[in-house]
């Protein structure tokens, strides 16, 4: 006669506690996992499908029964960062929501028992209350091995189930490629081209085909091709079943921090849509830039493969963050990027952390070409032009000049290498006005600088148009409404004022053939 009796576990069956489907497998799945450890798990898990009941098996494994008595005890609490567990609670709360959310039958074997998952009574306060409980069944023989049946499962959780056992890190992972690297704490593998199944865990804030394993479990994401593996990750929230998007970054710095510099330089390939891309704010923990800056100082630890990569990448130029309320370092920008625009050699901007693999800095470039302007005083020649093209603007384009104000100096560009025609010197003004036009005044024009070549003959309506281009930068930047509909309203002036624009034009020749030095 076989002998039963019920153990309660005096958790009670109403404990305010929520786990889906895919958490309760997952946490049943968890107690094989680290008993036989992600080494030997092809090869001694196992799992069938018998109707409507799902059977999992763990070889050479036997533990006692007292484990999953109490809430908090585990085997994997003195045994260091080596597995996916820690609480000490999975088989009592999985148990719990099993039987009582999903109405799923528990029964689990090892060495010289069986317990069936149960409920039973229990008094507190003169209150009775239900509570979880273990029906246990004496074995007549010792078993090495464990087993769990669940039941009953439909097809649907077969799917389920195989998501659940794919979101456990082995080698023999079908969702893992080729290994890039692996040691005893981490691992970068390619993603195999099998799709993940639909419950995959995945980051809200970063889809994409790449998994993140963390402490031997999927908990995210991301955009890139990747399986990035910590084991030495410890989730320290039980609520939580998946990493925000800062989670996975901090933990991809501390895996990178660990690659030899030819897997960081492999890894550094694959993220090029962000070797230029800056935080969006001072704090942005959602940012790769300290991501892509550790895989540079990890590929500058190698000089072989420092230089194999400078050899791959010999046109990158790195372009500091310029802040747009620092005018002086904004400007040398824009003119460091028009100059480079105009290279014939096709150059890449990326961030400053590329500066360890000795690249050069865009300004230090520009410069070193004499692209920035260069501007010196007007001669007496060009002075003479200058007074034609500002008698033009005040005869016939006075609207766009501001109101009591006279006309900016104006500065010749010396340098030809430089790629600017024009620039205006402006400063923003505490409180624009509107003029008598209607016009409103943003910017007071300290100087305008235009470039040597444009005052020679046959060139007035070049300078002509350029001098106005400038001045029209009293209204806003060159991006802005209000500039493009001043220079569009100068255009209709200009149609307007042909045949008094061509007799300033004759001018402006006269003046030149006279002065060749002009």
């Amino acid at each position: 006669m076989i002998h039963t009796h019920i153990i309660p576990l005096n958790l009670v069956f109403s404990y305010p506690v929520k786990w889906s489907k895919y958490k309760v497998l997952r946490d049943f799945l968890q107690n094989f996992y680290d008993a036989i450890g992600h080494k030997n798990w092809a090869d001694r898990f196992h799992w069938r499908w018998e109707r409507n009941c799902l059977i999992l098996e763990a070889s050479e494994v036997a533990f006692s029964y007292e484990w999953l008595l109490h809430i908090g005890a585990s085997t994997k609490r003195t045994s260091g960062d080596r597995f996916a567990g820690y609480f000490g609670e999975g088989f009592k709360i999985a148990s719990l929501c099993a039987l009582r959310d999903h109405g799923w039958q528990i029964q689990m074997a090892s060495q010289n028992w069986i317990l069936e998952v149960t409920t039973t009574k229990l008094m507190v306060d003169q209150t009775e209350l239900e509570s979880l409980a273990y029906r246990m069944h004496p074995r007549p023989t010792s078993h090495r091995g464990s087993k769990l049946q669940l039941s009953p499962l439909t097809e649907h959780h077969e799917l389920l189930f195989q998501s659940v056992r794919l979101s456990f890190y082995y080698r023999e992972n079908p969702l893992l490629g080729h290994c890039l690297w692996e040691s005893d704490e981490a691992a970068i593998y390619l993603r195999s081209t099998i799709p993940k199944p639909a419950d995959f865990p995945q980051t809200y804030d970063s889809p994409g085909p790449g998994i993140i394993f963390a402490g031997f479990q999927a908990l995210g994401s991301i955009r890139y091709p990747w399986v990035i593996c910590l084991h030495t990750f410890r989730f320290d929230d039980r609520e939580r079943n998946s990493l925000y998007l800062w989670d996975i970054l901090d933990l991809i710095g501390r895996v990178v921090q660990k690659l030899p510099p030819d897997v960081a330089s492999v890894m550094l390939e694959g993220m090029s849509d962000i070797w230029y891309r800056y935080p969006k704010k001072r704090r942005d923990i959602n940012s790769w830039h300290h991501v892509v800056e550790k895989l540079v100082l990890r590929i500058a630890k190698s000089e072989e493969v420092q230089t194999a990569w400078k050899t791959a990448h010999p046109n990158l130029v790195v372009a500091r963050k310029v802040r747009a309320t620092h005018v002086v370092a904004s400007n040398r920008r824009r003119l460091a990027l028009d100059w480079l625009r105009s290279r014939k050699r096709g150059f890449r901007l990326v961030q400053e952390g590329f500066l360890a693999l000795g690249y050069p800095e865009l300004e230090t470039l520009c410069e070193a070409a004499d692209g920035f302007i260069q501007n010196r005083p007007p001669n007496p020649s060009e002075l003479a032009c200058v007074a034609i093209l500002e008698t033009a603007a005040q005869s016939l384009f006075a609207q766009f000049i501001p109101e009591g104000a006279a006309l900016p100096r104006v500065m010749i560009i010396q340098n030809n290498t430089a790629s600017w025609q024009g620039m205006a010197n402006c400063h923003r003004l505490k409180q624009p006005q509107k003029n008598a036009f209607g016009y409103l005044v943003r910017h007071r024009l300290s100087h305008i600088e235009l470039k040597q070549v444009l005052f020679k003959t046959g060139l007035f309506s070049m300078a002509l148009s350029t001098y106005l281009h400038e001045l029209a930068h009293a209204f806003g930047g060159d991006r802005s409404r209000a500039f493009s509909a001043a220079l569009t309203d100068m255009l209709e002036v200009a149609l307007q004022y042909a045949v008094k624009l061509e007799e300033y034009s004759k001018r402006w020749d006269d003046m030149t053939r006279h002065h060749p030095d002009s």
